[in-house]
C-alpha cells in the first residue's frame, strides 16, 4: 500500500490524478496535498478528505512514500529532484523538464536515490492507441515505414506551461511514436510560426539562444523525425483551432507499412486497417481500465517489483530530448541530432 501526496495543483490533470488514486484504494491511499495557494490547497484537501500541507512538510513526512508532481512545467524538474532526494517514488505530469539538461538532472537524482519515476504518458494506456500497437505488432501492415501524427487543440495555452505545443503536448506524441517504432530518434527537423491577436501569421519563430527559462509560445509547428532503423515520422501541432471544434483536441495517427496502413482517430475513437484485401475496422478492446487507472496500475507494479515502468524515467528523458532538439532546429533552421540516453532498448 502506497501513501501518496500531490505536489502542486498547477496542472489541470491534478484532480484526475487524485480521483484515480482514490479509486484504487486496494493499492494506494491519497493522504496530502501541497500547493502555492493556501486557499486552493485547503479546498482541494477538503474535497478529497486529505491533509493540506506545504511542500517542505509533504516531502519530510515519513508516512508519504510517493508523490504526484503537478507543478508548473518550468518547476517540474526541480520538484522531481527534491522528491527523489527525499526518497519518494514519483509520478510526474509531463513534461519531465523544459530542456534536455533538466531531464538529465532528474535522471541523475532518481537513479542516485533508487526510486521509481513514471511520466504521465497516458496515450500508452489509452485503449485506442493500445489497439493500434497490437495491430502493428501482429504484422498486419508488414514492416513499419513511416508514421504521421496530428494534434490540434483549441486555444489552450495554459499558465502552467513551460513552452508551446511542440513541448507540452508534443512529448506525448514523441513518446507514442518511439513506443510504436521500437527504436530511437536519431535526428529532428522542425518549423514553427506564431499567429498574432488579429489572426495574422507573424512568420517563423526565432527562439533566442540559449532558450530562456520560459519558452515563447508557438502557435503551430511541424516536426519530422528520423529513427535509427530508417523509419521516418511527421508530426503537426497547433493551438489555434476554432472554439467550436467538437472535441477539445483533434488528434489523428497514421502508421504506414509495406503491406498496409493503420489509421486512428482520438476524436472519433475509431481504428481502421487498410490493406490490399480491403478496409476493416478492428474492435477496440473492451474491458481495459481507463487510461489513468491503467497507468497507475503499471506504476504500482513497477514500485512493487523495483523496475522501470512503461513510460518511465528513460522515456521521459528521451521525449524531452526530442522536444529540445525540435526547438533547437526551429531556432537554427537545421536538422538536429538527438543523443540517446543510456543503452537500454525501447520496449
Amino acid at each position: 500500500m502506497l501513501n501518496i501526496g500531490i505536489m502542486g495543483l498547477h496542472h489541470s490533470h491534478a484532480p484526475g490524478h487524485a480521483a484515480t488514486i482514490s479509486s484504487l484504494s486496494e493499492h494506494a491511499k491519497l493522504v496530502a496535498v501541497a500547493h502555492d495557494d493556501r486557499g486552493e490547497t485547503e479546498a482541494f484537501a477538503q474535497k478529497f478528505g486529505i491533509d493540506a500541507v506545504d511542500y517542505e512538510t509533504l516531502l519530510s513526512r515519513d508516512d508519504i512514500d510517493t508523490v504526484v508532481v503537478c507543478r508548473n512545467s518550468e518547476h517540474s524538474a526541480a520538484a522531481c529532484i527534491e522528491a527523489a532526494q527525499a526518497g519518494k517514488h514519483i509520478m510526474c505530469e509531463k513534461p519531465l523538464g523544459i530542456s534536455a539538461a533538466e531531464a538529465d538532472a532528474v535522471a541523475r537524482a532518481v537513479r542516485e536515490a533508487g526510486v521509481v519515476l513514471q511520466v504521465a504518458f497516458t496515450l500508452r494506456f489509452d485503449r485506442l492507441y493500445m489497439a493500434a500497437k497490437k495491430l502493428l505488432a501482429s504484422g498486419a501492415i508488414g514492416t513499419l515505414v513511416n508514421m504521421w501524427s496530428a494534434r490540434r487543440h483549441r486555444n489552450v495555452i495554459k499558465p502552467f506551461w513551460g513552452g508551446g505545443e511542440t513541448l507540452e503536448h508534443g512529448v506525448h506524441d514523441y513518446d507514442l511514436l518511439r513506443w510504436y517504432a521500437g527504436s530511437e530518434v536519431q535526428s529532428v527537423f522542425a518549423l514553427a510560426n506564431q499567429v498574432n491577436n488579429s489572426g495574422n501569421s507573424v512568420g517563423p519563430v526565432r527562439f533566442p539562444n540559449p532558450i530562456p527559462e520560459k519558452l515563447p509560445y508557438e502557435s503551430t509547428s511541424i516536426v519530422t523525425l528520423r529513427f535509427s532503423d530508417g523509419v521516418i515520422a511527421g508530426l503537426t501541432f497547433g493551438s489555434i483551432s476554432p472554439e467550436n471544434q467538437p472535441h477539445w483536441a483533434d488528434a489523428t495517427l497514421e502508421l504506414v507499412g509495406t503491406e498496409g496502413v493503420i489509421r486512428a482517430s482520438m476524436t472519433s475513437e475509431t481504428l481502421s486497417l487498410h490493406t490490399n484485401d480491403g478496409v476493416r475496422y478492428p474492435r477496440i478492446a473492451d474491458g481495459l481500465p481507463p487510461k489513468y487507472k491503467g497507468m497507475y496500475l503499471e506504476f504500482f507494479r513497477a514500485v512493487e517489483y523495483g523496475r522501470e515502468p512503461s513510460g518511465g524515467l528513460r522515456d521521459g528523458v528521451m521525449a524531452t530530448r526530442i522536444a529540445d532538439a525540435a526547438y533547437a532546429s526551429i531556432r537554427q533552421g537545421m536538422p538536429q541530432a538527438v543523443s540517446v540516453e543510456g543503452e537500454k532498448p525501447v520496449t
